[in-house]
């Protein structure tokens, strides 16, 4: 496999961004940027140096495609510096980006467009907030998840559900308690319905699970902060615990491995969370690595535009359809 070119020095050829923007450079080794030397990739990429290179050394290890490997990797390639047509004084940058359930980065600006998307479907009407958790045990994660999904399911096929429950979405949520080595899968739902009685659901979840009573259901109030709440579950890569400890990180993206993290149900079956803005009233002025070489070369206006690319939201999902540089 030609992916993990550890050994090259990219030192020599990439831009010192704390000499450019004044702020202080991650002071930790990360072998992935060594797999690109791409600006774009490490300024992409520099808040969660550690995490990122724990991430691919799990990929590695589980044997996934070169082709994922290489995405992973050079997420963030290809920067262009953009320009709000109707805006001049307002840049994003547009970039390749790998979309992977496990590109920390990735997953933050998914949490935007499915949160935004959700508090959208909940303008009208009458909704519920339900978490659904099965007991503990010492099986794995994938036995555990196996057995959480077909839990929900069997809750969605009875009736008592299907005359109270119109339509809905289930987030997967999952923790790892280090005091017990046990892992802790479990659904957050959004659910469209007037009324749904704790006690009987509990009763029901019981009956579907074969193992758990503990449920806990809440009118939804305040849209925008429930998409919000909800939404970071499904869209958080790997809990903290979990990603510096190799065996869980592997055990976790294995279990994961094809299998959905976000399930909508009965009449929001055909609800799309995904779907991304174009880039309409943006275009390209510049790709990164020249901005940054200008910004090297003491332009003024250079370095005030590089500075002000530190926030996570300044990246487009995706070059404009048909770019061309």
């Amino acid at each position: 496999m030609a992916v993990p070119l550890y050994g090259t020095d990219a030192a020599t050829t990439f831009l010192d961004l704390e000499e450019i923007t004044g702020q202080p450079a991650p002071r930790v080794t990360d072998p992935i940027s060594e797999l690109t030397i791409d600006p774009g990739t490490r300024i992409r990429h520099s808040g969660w140096v550690r995490e990122r290179t724990k991430v691919f050394e799990a990929m590695l290890q589980l044997g996934w495609s070169e082709s994922r490997l290489n995405r992973f990797a050079s997420c963030g390639a290809n920067a262009w510096l953009m320009v709000r047509q109707d805006d001049p004084g307002k840049f994003r940058i547009a970039a390749n980006t790998c979309k992977d359930r496990f590109c920390k980065v990735c997953q933050s600006q998914r949490t935007e467009m499915i949160a935004a998307n959700l508090s959208e479907q909940l303008e009208e009407g009458f909704f519920r907030f339900v978490t659904l958790t099965v007991r503990s045990t010492d099986q794995t994660l994938e036995e555990q998840l196996d057995h959480l999904y077909d839990s929900f399911k069997r809750l969605r096929r009875s009736k008592w559900w299907k005359d109270r429950v119109d339509g809905g979405v289930a987030f997967l949520e999952i923790t790892f308690n280090n005091r017990s080595s046990q892992w802790h899968p479990h659904l957050h739902c959004v659910v469209s319905s007037s009324f749904l009685q704790q006690s009987e659901l509990s009763q029901h979840w019981h009956v579907a699970s074969k193992d758990s009573f503990i449920v806990d259901v809440r009118a939804i109030r305040n849209r925008h902060h429930v998409a919000r709440y909800v939404v970071k579950y499904a869209t958080k890569p790997i809990p903290a615990k979990v990603v510096f400890d190799q065996s869980r990180l592997t055990e976790m993206m294995r279990a994961l491995t094809g299998r959905r993290l976000i399930l909508s149900f009965g009449n929001w079956q055909k609800l799309s969370l995904t779907d991304t803005p174009d880039s309409e009233g943006w275009e390209c002025l510049m790709s990164l690595e020249v901005l940054f070489a200008n910004a090297k070369a003491g332009d003024e206006w250079a370095q005030k535009v590089v500075a002000s690319l530190t926030a996570p939201s300044v990246y487009d999902a995706r070059l404009p359809e048909n770019f061309s540089p």
